[in-house]
């Protein structure tokens, strides 16, 4: 007799087998998991992926054009900041121990890396290479891991998770004070206390506070090329200066001139001698530029220039003088003294204007006694103050949006943060495994079926079965 399949017989068989086969390619995918959740790459390990995205970073340098260091992300002061966000008491040793355990490594694409790997050979062409050098060009990644080895530190996957979270957090606001908005602006305005002055000095200072908060924004303003405006403030850093410039014009102006006119200071005395020693000192400095005036005047005189004869480009007669003329040639040398020369004489001129002034305040101050009040002069200096700490404010917020949304957007980036034991790295790492130890289940299984249902014992019950369905019926005898 032929051997054949029976579809029934198929399909009685995979039912039977089907308990057995589901508790078998459960226990396999368990047991595959468990094995690469013991042997997994990064188990105790908390990692993150981060991404800095700035003109500069793959030349290797830092938005301000240094060299680029991506291990101040796993600083002291970027560790001690995320610990006190997260109210934990770390000693110096603990952020030690902790900044030695977490490494920072570029992720370097693999054409990347063949590019700057040069291959050669000590031996001939024909022979093996055996050397490798790095080309000049060398490769500056932009995405970097961080990794936090937990278990060595003493830390469990939770506390390691929330702790590299904080860090992330503190190293970006740390990246934006280095290298976005100019904290130190704010100390060097506040760095001298007018109130410590005489009035016209005071009044010196706080003008000198708006002169140097005047030449950050005009930094600002040179580098901006998109006419930044503030979402926060409404203000450009046109308008910025443009408001630093009313101040001074028309406060600092006003106050002065009520200062100067009604004689009003704290000690006259003082001031008098105050005066007298600064018309003393420009009288010295106005000596040493007369002097130096007078010796670029005789250099100029008695440089001479190199010339250059040029002759004519038409043919030249057999007998004759060559036709042409001199032209002078440049000298970086002699532009130097004339630009050294115009430099020297306006700081004489300049140096004249502040001899005749502290000369004409002396004489008032000796000539009249005090007119104006006090008390008006300090609410004077107390507005101009309080306008420029506002100016301070309405700076350190227009500059800090445009460094995060303009100059410095998606400059750092976290991109993920995962744990060793988490279901997406188990997933990525043991899936083709397990689908391959379930394929071979699954095709087991199948072949198990198939054995079985073309098995004589089979064949025989269904022949006995399809004989007993085509028998004939019989007609009933007691009818």
């Amino acid at each position: 007799m032929e051997a054949y399949l029976p579809f029934s017989g198929l399909l009685a068989q995979l039912k039977r087998l089907l308990r057995p086969w589901l508790i078998i390619a459960a226990a396999a995918g368990v047991i595959v998991v468990a094995v690469y959740a013991l042997t997994m790459p990064g188990r105790g390990h908390v990692t993150a992926t981060v991404n800095y995205s700035y003109d500069g970073v793959e030349s290797g340098v830092d938005p301000s054009g240094n060299h680029f260091d991506p291990a101040q992300i796993k600083s002291a002061v970027v560790l001690r900041r995320a610990a006190d966000e997260l109210e934990m008491q770390l000693s110096d040793e603990d952020i030690e121990r902790i900044r030695g355990h977490i490494t920072v490594i570029g992720s370097v694409p693999s054409e990347a890396f063949e590019r700057t790997v040069e291959h050669s050979t000590i031996y001939g062409e024909e022979e093996i290479s055996t050397t490798a050098a790095v080309r000049a060009g060398s490769y500056y990644p932009t995405q970097y891991e961080v990794s936090f080895d937990y278990k060595a530190a003493g830390y469990s996957g939770a506390e390691a998770e929330r702790l590299l979270n904080a860090m992330l957090t503190s190293y970006e606001t740390y990246f934006y004070e280095q290298y976005g908005y100019n904290a130190a602006i704010e100390q060097s305005v506040y760095a001298i206390d007018y109130t410590e002055y005489d009035y016209d000095n005071a009044l010196e200072v706080l003008d000198n506070r708006l002169v140097l908060l005047r030449g950050y924004l005009n930094r600002l303003a040179d580098e901006d090329y998109t006419r930044f405006q503030s979402e926060a403030t409404g203000y450009s850093f046109s308008d910025l200066i443009g408001a630093i410039d009313t101040i001074r014009a028309e406060n600092i102006e006003l106050a002065s001139s009520y200062i100067v006119s009604n004689n009003v200071s704290k000690s006259r005395r003082e001031l008098i001698d105050y005066y007298n020693y600064r018309i003393e000192a420009s009288e010295r400095e106005r000596t040493v530029l007369q002097d130096r005036l007078s010796a670029l005047d005789i250099l100029i005189e008695g440089y001479a220039k190199t010339n250059v004869l040029v002759l004519s480009a038409g043919t030249v007669e057999r007998g004759s003088e060559p036709t042409g003329y001199e032209v002078s040639q440049q000298s970086d040398m002699y532009d130097s003294l004339i630009n050294q020369r115009v430099e020297c004489r306006t700081s004489l001129s300049e140096t004249e204007e502040e001899i005749n002034l502290y000369r004409t305040r002396v004489e008032r101050l000796n000539g009249a006694g005090t007119v104006g009040s006090a008390a008006v002069v300090e609410e004077y200096l107390k507005e101009i103050d309080a306008k420029v700490r506002q100016l301070l404010a309405d700076t350190n917020a227009t500059a800090s949006e445009y460094f995060k949304t303009v100059r410095l957007k998606r400059a750092f980036q976290v991109l993920d943060i995962t744990s060793g034991l988490s279901l997406g790295n188990l997933a990525r790492y043991a899936f083709l495994n397990v689908a391959a130890a379930e394929t071979l289940i699954f095709g087991a299984y199948l072949l198990c079926a198939v054995v079985q249902a073309r098995s004589p014992k089979e064949i025989r019950v269904k022949l006995k079965w399809r004989k007993a369905r085509n028998k004939p019926a019989q007609p009933d005898r007691h009818v």
